[in-house]
């Protein structure tokens, strides 16, 4: 039996603008950034100029200038949150926002960010095209044609706004074997992914199975495969890093 509930809304303006009318309060999805910042700064300077695609009312752009980041643009499909954070962050210099479809950034020219951060944003717009198939013993899910074309425009977008040797750094709770064909493809060669793996906060899998560092990433051989990547470590967030060289 194929079922379809309402994630597939995820990637909808109309979805987000009522959501955040009800309630656009603080809330950040997956990771606050003191989880994931030796990533974020093994991988990019505070001078770089960064794109938060998908920045909803999460509080990383700010903990980011706060730790020293100079210039943040955020952008979102909702422009109801959109003209909350400006609102909220009209006298932070170092943040922008704007009203945008990552799949459609034509007003940022070619390589004018140093990194993109997505924090979710990916994983919404998989989401939307997800069929999950409930099955006796379990399910299993499949990607529709047109998510898949709807994915490929995105990062088609984010590796045309990022500078060479710019990072795209994706949070993600999503099977590696599932995202990682598409940064595969989507991105030319040479390049390469690194994974690197952050304990769900408040887990207790760590007890069976200690994590390795954060700054150690996993080393990704030719078929996709995560060399060394343990089941319970597989059941924790994922920060996947793109480079285009």
């Amino acid at each position: 039996m194929a079922i379809r509930d309402n994630t597939e809304n995820y990637f909808d303006e109309a979805y987000w603008n009522s959501r955040y009318t009800q309630d656009a309060g603080p809330f950040d999805w997956y990771q606050q950034y003191e989880g994931i910042a030796p990533v974020i700064k093994m991988h990019s300077q505070p001078s770089d100029r960064v794109l938060m695609v998908g920045c909803g009312s999460a509080l990383l752009s700010e903990e980011m200038v706060k730790d020293g980041y100079e210039k943040i643009v955020n952008i979102d499909i909702s422009d109801v949150i959109i003209q909350c954070m400006a609102k909220k962050y009209k006298h932070v210099k170092q943040l922008t926002y704007k009203r945008m479809d990552v799949r459609c950034m034509s007003e940022f020219k070619e390589g004018r960010f140093g990194c993109v951060l997505d924090k979710g944003l990916l994983d919404n717009l998989m989401v939307r095209i997800i069929l999950i198939f409930m099955l006796r013993n379990g399910s299993f899910q499949h990607c529709g044609a047109g998510g898949q074309a709807s994915v490929s425009t995105m990062l088609s977008e984010v590796l045309r706004v990022l500078k060479p040797g710019g990072k795209y750094i994706l949070i993600t709770y999503g099977d590696p074997q599932c995202r990682l064909p598409y940064l595969e493809t989507s991105f030319p060669s040479p390049s390469r992914i690194e994974v690197h793996v952050k304990p769900r906060p408040k887990s207790k899998s760590h007890v069976a199975d200690p994590p390795r560092k954060i700054s150690e990433p996993f080393i990704i051989q030719k078929d996709l495969n995560l060399d060394g990547c343990s089941r319970t470590e597989m059941s924790n967030s994922r920060i996947n890093l793109r480079t285009p060289l």
